[in-house]
């Protein structure tokens, strides 16, 4: 037994290239679905907060007997700022999840009023608006964290999607309005 040398304890070079190669095929597969996993917890947080802002919204139709205005011209406040001031229709403005700027106007949810934007002939409102979007629209980046083409998220676009998280009034049959927009169409 004395001419028998005792073998050293550890691991040999192709062990571990095995684990590491085990590792990385792993992490391969798990980070894609976290990325994934990510995207689907920020949309259905700007989903949520938009339902939110809709009851303001709606609250505020109510007592106002109309919608506010896509931008308060009187005072320069963006007009979900009238959902917390001087009634309380919510307690605070949720930020679009999918906004990268620090501003905090500008990191809010886009908001406009169909109807004020078509009368006022804004560049990229066709008259045909107010029958697909009805009075009003909430917007959000969406996953590509940038606006257009105006296009409804979808996941099964992929993970990054070219869609924006929308939620609008539904139109008088009942439909959703918000299919897609290409503004080099105005027929669609």
């Amino acid at each position: 037994m004395d001419t028998i040398k005792a073998r050293r304890a550890g691991f040999t070079l192709i062990e571990l290239l095995m684990v590491v190669a085990i590792i990385s095929v792993l992490a391969a597969i798990a980070i894609p679905n976290l990325l994934a996993a990510q995207i689907r917890s920020k949309v259905s947080r700007a989903r949520s907060d938009m339902r939110s802002l809709v009851t303001a919204l709606e609250s505020y139709a109510v007592d106002q007997n109309q919608y506010p205005p896509t931008l308060q011209l009187f005072g320069g406040r963006p007009a979900p700022e009238v959902f917390t001031t001087p009634v309380a229709y919510i307690t605070s403005i949720p930020f679009d999840p999918f906004k990268p700027t620090e501003d905090e106007v500008l990191r809010r949810y886009e908001y406009h009023n169909v109807k004020q934007m078509v009368a006022l002939n804004t560049p990229g409102w066709p008259p045909n608006d107010i029958n697909r979007y009805g009075d009003w629209r909430f917007a959000s980046f969406g996953p590509m964290k940038v606006y257009g083409p105006w296009m409804p998220y979808d996941p099964t676009n992929g993970t990054v999607s070219e869609g924006n998280v929308i939620r609008t009034q539904k139109s008088s049959d009942g439909s959703i309005p918000f299919t897609y927009w290409d503004p080099a169409n105005p027929n669609y």
